[in-house]
């Protein structure tokens, strides 16, 4: 049994980074304050220092002003005393140095006052006013903190973004798993989404593949019970049409013969149709199977048609069912065969139809050829047995054979074309295409109608 190491969670990721950028933006924080504080510290104790310097040796004083005044703040020697040097004389009492400093506005200034023996003051002050540090320490460590939480924040949500995303990319390839043409719904991420449209390029891909696989499988199955039929046919055809023959013959002999009583006569009519009968079916297999080409040539669809109509139309008026026939085009076609898949249709149209029913019959010429439309008000055809009417030896009919429709396809295909079947509103409709074209082998889809 192989076990799969099981991977670190993006999500996870996220935290840890979330938890270390705030962990060393709150270290950086403390030492900025820290730093701040003791620079402060250390600027004030170098400036007094330097005071001291000045008052014990003012010709050494470089940054710093110096002089002295009397009890009374009189100048001595020097420039003119700071007013808040002048406010702390008071403080002038000892030998040691006594530093006083004024922190106005974010301004700096740090004095010194020493006194002497003869009882003036001597005093030294920084030269220039040098601005605080606190404030704008405190604007930084601010704008650190701002920055800190909104890092935390952006890679909390960022991780929130991956997490939905990865859920939408799951529930996407969950439906997938049912249904290949199911939706996958785009993350909001750019990179998810790149990803996301992948896996939906690939689940289209796949299913063209798998309707493309069982087409194929549908129509070699097709062709497999074709071709055992036409080795069938072929048998049957050679065992059958001669003593067809022979008995036709022997039947119109019969007839011809002035020793035939009248009534025999029409019996040995009666059967001479039913020979013409068989030998038909025959040839009705035989161009199923594909063993027999049609022998087209360019002819009046519309009068073929319009014959056939007006053949049926004492059959469909026993029925109450309103025939009509109306189109011209000009198409090379099969006479026999194509008036056979004819026959075929209109006669399902008229049996599919009720009293008081219609069937509608058309001609239409197209680009490369010509259409005949058969539509009837019939209750049309049940889901379930929609992509089988055209297969041999389907029906629904207890006294049917199941070759009508079949022989109305295979001539369709003969003649370069196609017979599709669809339901428009309450009427049922077949569309029987022909080509002027050499016919193909490509298969083809019985449950769209081409275009004109």
């Amino acid at each position: 049994m192989t076990l799969t190491r099981r991977a670190p969670s993006l999500r996870r990721r996220f935290i840890a980074l979330a938890v270390v950028a705030s962990l060393a933006s709150l270290t950086a924080l403390v030492a900025m304050w820290f730093l701040a504080n003791t620079g402060e510290d250390q600027r004030i104790e170098r400036a007094q220092t330097q005071l001291a310097r000045a008052l014990d040796a003012p010709h050494r004083a470089r940054n710093a002003r110096h002089g002295v005044v009397d009890a009374q703040g009189q100048t001595i020697a020097g420039p003119p005393v700071p007013a808040f040097v002048m406010q702390s004389l008071a403080q002038c009492a000892s030998d040691q140095p006594v530093f006083i400093q004024r922190d106005r506005e974010g301004v700096l200034v740090i004095a010194a006052l020493r006194a002497n023996p003869d009882g003036s003051c001597a005093w030294a002050a920084s030269p220039s006013l040098r601005p605080g540090t606190r404030r704008w320490m405190r604007a930084v460590v601010l704008a650190l903190a701002l920055l800190a939480a909104a890092s935390v924040a952006y890679a909390l949500r960022t991780a929130s973004l991956v997490q939905a995303g990865v859920s939408q990319l799951d529930l996407g390839i969950t439906a997938l798993e049912r249904d290949l043409s199911a939706r996958i719904e785009p993350p909001a991420l750019d990179e998810l989404q790149r990803i996301a449209a992948r896996i939906a390029s690939l689940a289209a891909a796949l299913d063209t593949a798998q309707r493309e696989q069982r087409a194929l499988a549908t129509a070699l199955e097709q062709r497999e019970r074709l071709a055992a039929l036409g080795r069938v046919t072929a048998g049957v055809a050679h065992e059958v049409r001669n003593p067809l023959a022979s008995m036709k013959l022997r039947v119109d002999l019969a007839q011809r013969s002035r020793d035939t009583p009248a009534a025999l006569r029409e019996e040995l009519a009666e059967v001479s149709q039913e020979i013409s009968r068989l030998d038909r079916l025959v040839s009705d297999l035989l161009v199923l199977s594909g063993r027999r080409a049609p022998e087209r040539q360019a002819r009046a669809l519309g009068e073929l048609v319009a014959q056939r109509c007006q053949a049926m139309r004492p059959w469909s008026d026993a029925r109450g069912v309103t025939l009509t026939c109306e189109g011209s085009a000009t198409v090379a076609l099969d006479a026999d065969s194509l008036a056979r898949a004819v026959d075929n249709l209109v006669r399902n149209a008229i049996e599919a139809s009720p009293p008081q029913g219609t069937v509608h019959v058309s001609v239409q010429a197209t680009r490369d050829g010509a259409m005949v439309t058969v539509s009837d008000s019939g209750a049309g055809i049940a889901h379930e047995h929609a992509r089988k009417v055209f297969e041999p030896f389907f029906t629904t009919r207890p006294d049917g054979t199941g070759l009508g429709l079949a022989l109305a396809h295979a001539v369709a295909k003969a003649h370069g074309g196609t017979i599709t079947h669809q339901r428009k509103g309450d009427r049922t409709v077949f569309v029987l295409t022909l080509s002027n074209s050499k016919p193909t082998d490509q298969p083809t889809d019985h449950n769209q109608r081409p275009s004109p």
